[in-house]
């Protein structure tokens, strides 16, 4: 019978953040080696599929927050031509009250 394995005291704080790990190492104990390995590979299959998948979605997001920065800037110059637009009528306005 496989004894289950001592928590490594360098590890421990990386097993505090992900207790999940504690609880894989155990289970890996307990199997025999061609289980363990299928298990791992299994999950790393998983992590790997979910590290694409974020890589895509990181893309993703990064291209949008650059569309939405030159919608932004371009929006940012028409407001300011139109607030000199309205600036210039406003004199012309004066001008004319006064002129």
């Amino acid at each position: 019978m496989a004894r289950s394995p001592a928590i490594d005291p360098v590890r421990a704080p990386l097993y505090s953040k992900f207790p999940f790990l504690g609880a894989l190492l155990g289970l890996l104990a307990r199997m025999n080696e061609s289980s363990a390995i299928a298990l791992l590979e299994g999950r790393v299959d998983e992590l790997v599929r979910a590290m694409e998948r974020l890589r895509d979605e990181n893309y993703l997001l990064r291209e949008k927050q650059t569309a939405l920065l030159q919608e932004r800037d371009m929006l940012l110059e028409k407001t300011e031509l139109a607030r000199g637009r309205v600036e210039a009528m406003i004199q012309r306005i004066k001008t004319l009250e006064h002129g």
